[in-house]
């Protein structure tokens, strides 16, 4: 379904010849083509090209060939250690009491080892949503426990499969009731990772098998089952990534374009297709002759959907190696493109998703070539996709937006058959969703963009927008009270802002000054000079920039990028006001407060156990390749105090004299980890100062180094 947006004709005759002449090169039939191609590559009838398999290492051997034939240079693949999981089926066999074997096809979870050629039997017991009361009063042991899932709106996968293991289950059936991933149709298997350490089998069925099993369970009928996951588990095996480039001008100043090609089932829109698009891009700008100024880096990364095993941090493995791998592209990179599912978009407008410093560029670009009106742009929030952990180490990056994903307060799209969350990761992605038209005007616009950023002399990145996001959750007078040098913090932060300002004002009136001299036709060594001195300015910008992504923002415990201090903050403020509350014999608002803050809204839903493994100990995750290691604030376990205060509460007592005790000892740590977070951080923006100091457009810059 077409929007609006995509039928507006570009302003051509804003564009540049050179910018023209790529429009005239775009085929996006052979990036269909290229998408259709890849999909071909499966271990299973149905699919499955994941990292480190076999299928997964051939099909990085092709695009390493497509990208030479359209003229790439510099072609390489480059290694990945992962975990591969290598799925090749899953079934369920169940054997009810008085009724005939009913054999269910299945699929599995990433990380989670495959069973013997014999399989897993056992009866089966139904736990509901899978937290722990519905395991009270039921013994468990050497079972097979039937769990209901929506992993978008009630538990993730890893808090279900830990309190199953940890009540004895020996094998976990999981299901679909009528939200969340895989419920729009009866046949859909959807797959997700687990994001932690699972030790038994674990299946996923489709809807209309789950109810049947349910039903059966609810009447009482007796049922034993056999699970069988045909899936290999392998440590320190070999994925790939592949890249080729287009030379710059200068050739240590990237643009990197790209997404990922591993998938579950066919994958073909998530992400076949955005390797049909990055491969579009390069082969139009090679036919159409263009010169960038940049060196342009064509990408794609065979470990993106998962990568390593007994992680909550088990997805985006490539890109993290990427980035370890090449901290030269960290240093000069002017913009990395993420593509995910260029062919289908389910949004009203052209949606964006970038670097909040860019937004004023966008919007620009957006302007000259008659998209203002189509076009909003939100800033990287997390690590959702690729773009997430290249945003986090210091690149700017941006991602096309094609769909929502639905919440608890709009849940419409749960009735749109055709929207994407309801069949992505499932077998339903496939070629019957392409959308030939959005695929072409994305081909077309991110070229253009790209294009664009290319040509600037000056990097048009306002890094005032970073340093105010940090200002804005600053009360002075609120934080003051816990914090002595609030005031020499917020007025160095003024400081910082003003400077980011004024460098992007005189930044942007340059690349207005340079746009008119190449307009008047000035000599080509006149440019060159100008550009090689504009660019130790934006090494410095760049570098102020990866100051705040890669030291001040951190991750919450959904992978949201949040500025440090924030955690320990918030925990304070709520702390003390649950403290006042229980002071009163009240358990109100502050109580409510506390159990929607990170994961303690899992302390009264599951044992203690499975909380301190969810919410506590996956942050200091020992694995040295994942990407969230070490970037996490250090999360209170409120566990015991949270559970005395509801049981107290529901037995109407009003005496917390004990809770109140251990609060104040909590709200102490999470003080101290406030003060030292904002001591560094304030050390941090004078040494962003200072970078931003070097920058001086009238008499040249200073390398900035890292």
């Amino acid at each position: 379904m077409a929007k609006k947006y995509y039928l507006t004709p570009l302003k051509k005759e804003q564009l540049s010849v050179s910018e023209q002449r790529y429009l005239e090169a775009v085929d996006s039939n052979y990036g269909y083509h290229i998408a259709v191609k890849l999909t071909e590559f499966k271990a299973t009838p149905s699919g499955f090209r994941l990292a480190g398999t076999d299928v997964e290492n051939a099909a990085a051997e092709w695009i390493a060939e497509e990208m030479k034939k359209i003229g790439l240079a510099d072609v390489k693949k480059e290694d990945v250690t992962v975990d591969s999981w290598d799925f090749r089926g899953a079934s369920l066999t169940v054997m009810p009491t008085a009724h005939a074997p009913l054999i269910m096809e299945a699929g599995s979870f990433p990380c989670i080892a495959g069973t013997s050629d014999e399989g897993v039997e056992g009866r089966v017991v139904y736990a509901g949503d899978g937290s722990a009361a519905n395991y009270d009063n039921v013994d468990m042991t050497g079972k097979i426990v039937l769990i209901d899932t929506d992993g978008y709106h009630s538990y993730w996968y890893n808090s279900l499969f830990l309190q199953a293991e940890l009540r004895g289950a020996k094998a976990i059936i999981a299901t679909v009731t009528d939200q969340g991933p895989g419920t729009y149709r009866n046949d859909l298997i959807t797959i997700q990772d687990t994001m932690t350490r699972i030790k038994i089998p674990a299946v996923m069925l489709n809807k209309g098998d789950g109810d049947k099993l349910r039903n059966m369970l609810k009447n009482g009928v007796r049922v034993t089952a056999k699970l069988k996951v045909k899936a290999a588990v392998t440590k320190g095996a070999k994925a790939h990534y592949v890249y080729g480039k287009i030379s710059g001008k200068n050739p240590n100043r990237y643009i990197i374009v790209g997404g990922h090609y591993d998938a579950y089932w066919d994958g073909f829109l998530d992400n076949a297709t955005s390797l049909g698009s990055t491969l579009t891009m390069a082969k139009a700008m090679i036919d159409s002759g263009y010169e960038p100024e940049s060196t342009f880096i064509f990408i794609s990364n065979g470990a993106e959907e998962y990568g390593l095993a007994d992680t909550k941090y088990d997805f985006c493995t490539g890109a993290a190696q990427i980035i370890k791998d090449h901290p030269e592209w960290v240093e000069n990179t002017v913009i990395y493109n993420n593509f995910e599912l260029t062919a289908i978009s389910q949004t009203e407008n052209l949606e964006l998703l970038g670097a909040a410093g860019y937004q004023k560029a966008f919007e620009s670009v957006m302007s000259r070539i008659g998209l203002a009106d189509g076009f909003t742009y939100a800033a990287t929030s997390g690590v959702g996709a690729d773009d997430g952990v290249y945003h986090k180490k210091g690149v700017p990056s941006y991602m096309n937006v094609c769909t929502h994903f639905s919440d608890d307060q709009n849940m419409e799209s749960y009735n749109d058959p055709e929207a994407m969350e309801n069949y992505d990761h499932t077998q339903y992605d496939n070629q019957e969703r392409y959308n030939a038209e959005i695929f072409d005007f994305n081909n077309k616009i991110h070229g253009l963009i790209n294009m664009a950023f290319d040509q600037c002399l000056f990097l048009p990145y306002d890094l005032s927008a970073e340093i105010d996001h940090y200002r804005e959750g600053i009360s002075a007078d609120e934080l003051s009270g816990f914090y002595s040098d609030c005031e020499n913090l917020c007025l160095t932060l003024d400081k910082v802002s003003k400077k980011a300002k004024e460098i992007y004002s005189q930044m942007d009136l340059e690349n207005r000054k340079f746009i008119a001299l190449k307009h008047c036709g000035n000599a080509d060594e006149i440019i060159r000079s100008k550009y090689q001195r504009a660019w130790e300015h934006n090494r410095s910008l760049l570098k102020a920039n990866w100051l705040i992504q890669n030291k001040i923002r951190k991750f919450d415990p959904f992978c949201a990028m949040i500025d440090g201090y924030t955690q320990p903050y918030s925990y304070v403020k709520v702390i003390n006001k649950l403290i006042r509350e229980l002071k009163h014999g009240a358990v109100g608002e502050a109580f409510e407060t506390i159990m929607a803050m990170d994961n303690q809204f899992l302390i009264l839903a599951f044992d203690q156990k499975v909380y301190q493994e969810v919410a506590l100990n996956a942050f200091a995750d020992s694995n040295p390749d994942s990407w969230g290691k070490g970037e996490n604030m250090p999360f209170p376990d409120l566990y015991e105090v949270i559970m005395n205060i509801a049981e107290k509460n529901a037995a109407g007592e009003k005496a917390f004299a004990n809770e109140i005790k251990t609060l104040i000892e909590i709200r102490k740590e999470q003080q101290q980890i406030l003060v030292e977070t904002l001591d560094a951080d304030q050390k941090i923006f004078l040494d962003i100062l200072d970078t931003l100091n070097q920058i001086n457009i009238e008499e040249g810059g200073q390398n900035g180094k890292r």
